[in-house]
């Protein structure tokens, strides 16, 4: 049987990122529920592709009105900005 943060990672399947069920967010008198997205793994270069541990910063982007059945959802995609030794900070 899968696991509540399988079923909503199938849903979503944004590659490179893992819904946190203990995150998301319901709100059901407008009916509206957020899904938080952040990065699996090291970061990576979208340069050149390198992996680093290096983050400098993160932020959140947020997408809204996807419709999901009789709910709007939105997702906030935790973005990281990592120091690459060949590139520099570069966004992933």
């Amino acid at each position: 049987m899968p696991t509540e943060r399988e079923i909503l990672n199938c849903l979503v399947d944004i590659k490179g990122y893992v819904i946190e069920p203990e995150r998301c967010e319901t709100n059901r008198a407008e009916r509206k529920i957020i899904f938080w997205l952040e990065p699996e793994g090291e970061g990576t270069c979208s340069c050149c592709g390198r992996p680093s541990d290096k983050v400098k910063d993160r932020k959140v982007r947020k997408y809204r009105d996807l419709h999901f059945g009789a709910w709007t959802a939105e997702i906030w995609i935790e973005k990281r900005r990592v120091i690459c030794e060949r590139c520099g900070v570069k966004s992933e």
